[in-house]
């Protein structure tokens, strides 16, 4: 089973690989004979560039990172997170899980502007009780709202979290699922190694919950809390988003086997 999830998966992997990160700058050899003009019209999402009709670009934009080490972690968190749903979906579920959280993280706005209203917000924002301070952060607050839809044109996108978000976030559901159907049968029927199972399920669920807890406490309540650790970098709407789609296929998923079970008792 791992090593089918291993060579169905490596392709994938290698197309991440392939294609350079951006503080490698221009690029010009034989596997890449592009300079980072192209890269940015091409592999980096952004309005500008879904106005000029570059729509490709929500779902290329997953292949580009920031640094190697944003790709690494990415590819990890695609790797270890994957092989629960490639079990339980096969290796479509974990594309579809994967590349529509991206896109889903890419093409989402209404967050992204809320996120940038509060981050540029903070730039004015002023400590104290006073009403002078007050009425000055509440007017730096309404001029970011305002703002914000402008500047957002004009911000790129690159990373596949999303995509890694939505993965993690159904791998979850699914784990928990797992964990529900041991701790539904009576004790007596439990064995060994239901229990070590059942340790080992509870030890990845709380992985994966500390880590998209994470996510959504910066995308929620960083900013609200006037963080100065907050990465200004991260596009945590668009995390809060991919996390919002996985949750949604497995959902889907059950509402789908659920209405096939009724309709079949009906012989329809």
């Amino acid at each position: 089973m791992l090593f089918d999830y291993i060579v169905e998966i490596s392709p994938l992997i290698f197309c991440h690989l392939l294609v350079p990160t951006l503080e490698e700058g221009p690029v010009l050899t034989i596997s890449w004979p592009r300079d980072l003009s192209f890269l940015q019209k091409n592999f980096i999402y952004s309005r500008a560039n879904w106005s000029n009709k570059r729509y490709w670009t929500a779902l290329l934009y997953m292949f580009v990172h920031k640094d190697k080490l944003h790709l690494y972690t990415n590819l990890l968190g695609l790797f270890f997170g994957g092989y629960t749903v490639h079990q339980e979906l096969g290796l479509p579920g974990l594309l579809i899980a994967y590349l529509g959280g991206g896109i889903a993280g890419a093409v989402e706005t209404r967050f992204k502007e809320t996120q940038l209203s509060d981050r540029l917000s903070l730039i004015l924002y002023l400590k104290g009780d006073s009403l002078i301070t007050k009425w000055i952060n509440e007017l730096s607050k309404s001029l970011s709202i305002f703002i914000a839809p402008r500047i957002l044109a004009y911000c790129t996108y690159a990373g596949a979290s999303s995509g890694v978000c939505a993965v993690v976030s159904l791998e979850l559901c699914l784990t928990m699922k797992k964990m529900y159907t041991l701790l539904a049968r009576p004790a007596e029927q439990r064995n060994k190694k239901d229990k070590k199972r059942l340790i080992t399920l509870c030890f990845k669920s709380a992985l994966n919950l500390l880590d998209l807890f994470n996510i959504i406490r910066y995308s929620v309540f960083g900013i609200t809390f006037h963080n100065t650790d907050f990465d200004w970098g991260a596009d945590h709407a668009g995390h809060t988003q991919g996390i919002a789609f996985g949750l949604s296929i497995f959902v889907l998923r059950h509402l789908y086997i659920y209405a096939s079970s009724v309709l079949s008792n009906y012989n329809l």
